[in-house]
């Protein structure tokens, strides 16, 4: 019985220990199912791929994976979710919990990106570089940083700080040729150069991302900024020459146009007033999508790149947000609706200013909730807004016929008309903006005038060529499409 009861232990130890062995490890189990949690979301299974990366979290914090698990669970929030305030929340957690791991440079570079997409203050700007120079001090070996660079010259020359710009631009490209984001180093570093006025330099580098990469997006849109530059500074003056291959047949969508827009795809879209809609047509000119309004009055982008279609009554946004506004009244715990709506824009902040016609203010809204007059109490029937690369908002106001520039704060930074050097305008309808910052105002009677960001006149066209001008946009080669009122057509200036 002793030597039976000892054989039949042996056993039951060699038993347990092979089920033991069976087991996998800690960290096979995370690899497993950080793996099983990107091949979900990859595949549009998103509730079980963020299961399998919460799973690691919580129950394997320890292992190597936990904070690429945190980082996919942050990018989810931010990319798809469109939540930066839960990502923020997320990243900071990797910063914290794992600033040794090989993810904690890529939390600070998607932090950094957070403060300065929203960044409406000089503190905002200051975080974002913040949590970009830290990728690059800290982790000097990670593949983040000459992301961590580009996104630095990004906010340097946002802020106008352009040697700071050209200085960290030009570092990426120097130092990580090989990166991914090598072709977008090298267009920052043009665009950079060119902000700076060094227009020949920008062009040269603007030739280089296409002859280094030219397979990249970079070099599709480095071709359009060579185009717009050599139209802009090829000669003594900027030329804009009618298009006579040019035209477009779209019936009743081409009657009493309010606005014009084109998108950073390419898409150009078309406000109708006979049609009650904006229309959509693709870079080939083939009809797509329609947002149907009352009343349309302007097109503009956010700083996003997503369409902000105001009506009388409403403004659409191309996320698919429908918003309608009001504002206290003088009797307590009542409001009054804004039913005259004349145009509206969207901050960097992600707040909206709204022209109120009817009382003569421009108002700011946080999440569709009134917040301030914008940017002062002063009386102003603003007929079209657009916010600017830099962020500032540009007004144009049909009261005093000028074009107003204004930072986020609301401070007046410039005004421009409606007179100055070398110009007059009379009936300013209309204002559009290029890649570059030079504002474009369509004149009813005296076509388009071109100045340079820092307000010069460059150049006028298109008197000769369009009777009345209505609406004026850019294209992605910085080609000028203006709508003729008496004609009911867009002409393209070239």
């Amino acid at each position: 019985m002793t030597v039976r009861r000892c054989l039949l232990a042996a056993a039951t130890v060699l038993i347990a220990g092979s089920r033991v062995a069976a087991q996998p490890r800690p960290d096979d189990q995370a690899r497993r199912l950080l793996e099983d949690g990107r091949s979900d979301l990859a595949n549009g299974r998103a509730r079980q791929g963020l299961d399998a990366l919460q799973t690691i979290v919580t129950g394997f914090p320890n292992s190597a994976y936990a904070d690429d698990a945190l980082l996919e669970i942050g990018r989810y929030a931010e990319e798809v979710e469109k939540n930066p305030t839960k990502a923020r929340e997320v990243y900071d957690q990797i910063a914290k919990r794992y600033p040794q791991s090989d993810a904690a440079p890529g939390a600070y570079l998607q932090m950094g990106r957070i403060a300065f997409t929203t960044a409406a203050s000089q503190g905002a700007f200051d975080d974002a570089l913040a949590n970009f120079q830290r990728v690059i001090r800290l982790y000097p070996e990670s593949p983040f940083v000459p992301n961590a660079l580009v996104a630095s010259a990004s906010v340097f020359r946002r802020a106008g700080r352009f040697d700071s710009a050209i200085d960290a631009a030009r570092r990426a490209v120097l130092d990580h040729p090989a990166s991914e984001i090598a072709p977008e180093a090298q267009y920052e570093l043009a665009l950079s150069l060119v902000m700076a006025g060094d227009i020949p330099g920008g062009i040269e580098e603007f030739q280089r991302v296409r002859s280094a990469y030219p397979a990249s997006p970079a070099a599709t849109r480095a071709l359009n900024a060579t185009t717009a530059l050599f139209r802009l500074h090829g000669g003594d003056r900027p030329v804009f020459l009618k298009d006579p291959g040019f035209s477009l047949v779209a019936g009743d969508v081409l009657k009493d146009v309010r606005a014009l827009a084109v998108t950073p795809s390419g898409v150009t879209w078309i406000a109708s007033n006979k049609t009650r809609s904006a229309v959509s047509y693709d870079p080939s000119f083939k009809m797509g999508s329609t947002l149907s309004s009352e009343d349309p009055q302007t097109l503009t982008l956010s700083p996003a790149g997503d369409l902000v279609f105001a009506s009388k009554l409403a403004v659409k946004t191309g996320s698919g947000g429908v918003f309608s506004f009001s504002i206290p009244s003088e009797k307590p715990g009542e409001m009054e609706v804004i039913d005259r709506i004349g145009a509206a824009t969207v901050l960097v902040s992600g707040d909206m200013l709204v022209s109120d016609l009817k009382r003569k203010r421009v108002l700011r809204f946080k999440g569709g909730t009134f917040a301030s007059v914008f940017p002062d109490r002063s009386e102003r029937e603003v007929i079209k807004m657009l916010t600017t690369p830099r962020g500032d908002v540009a007004m144009l106001r049909k009261d005093d016929k000028s074009l107003e520039i204004v930072d986020e704060g609301g401070r007046v930074t410039s005004r421009i008309g409606p007179r100055g050097a070398g110009f007059e305008w009379k009936k300013p309808v209309d204002v559009a903006i290029d890649a570059f910052s030079n504002l474009y105002v369509a004149d009813e009677d005296q076509g388009i005038f071109v100045f340079s960001p820092k307000g010069a006149l460059l150049t006028t066209f298109g008197a000769t060529d369009v009777k009345k001008s209505r609406a004026v946009a850019i294209d992605l080669t910085g080609a000028a499409l203006v709508y003729d009122d008496r004609t009911e057509a867009i002409v393209r200036f070239k």
